[in-house]
């Protein structure tokens, strides 16, 4: 291999793995998602008309961090949407809609894709953030 291809190969390899775009790659949620302005309005409009500190179905609540780390072990893994069940209850399954949520639309692709890259990227909550029930 010559020289400069030496050079590229390195440059973009260590680009790759410092996580910054490379050849055109989407950098849109390279910093991570902005949770406040594009998950919790998901999450307000889709789960905190039951999951909310009024109405506790299913015995939890999403209005803050702590409240769904506090739900149960599985039900948001940092870093790991695929086993996070806040994910993966949103999604249909063998030609079945998803489980949640029990009222209204469900999520479309395009949201529960957004909740999955916000798990993903370590499900970042601004600190004193407070999600309201928008339906209410």
């Amino acid at each position: 291999m010559s020289p400069l291809k030496q050079l590229m190969a390195w440059l973009f390899g260590t680009l790759y793995i410092a996580g910054l775009p490379v050849l055109g790659q989407s950098y849109k949620y390279q910093s991570g998602p902005d949770f406040a302005t594009v998950d919790a309005p998901i999450l307000e409009s889709k789960c905190l008309q039951c999951h909310n500190p009024n109405i506790l179905k299913g015995e939890f609540s999403m209005a803050t961090k702590e409240d769904i780390l506090a739900a149960e072990d599985d039900f948001l893994i940092p870093g790991n949407a695929e086993d996070s069940m806040v994910h993966w209850i949103t999604l249909p399954f063998e030609g079945e809609p998803p489980e949640m949520p029990n009222e209204g639309e469900p999520l479309s692709d395009n949201e529960a894709a957004l909740l999955a890259e916000w798990i993903n990227a370590g499900a970042h909550w601004p600190d004193g953030l407070v999600l309201k029930d928008v339906l209410a």
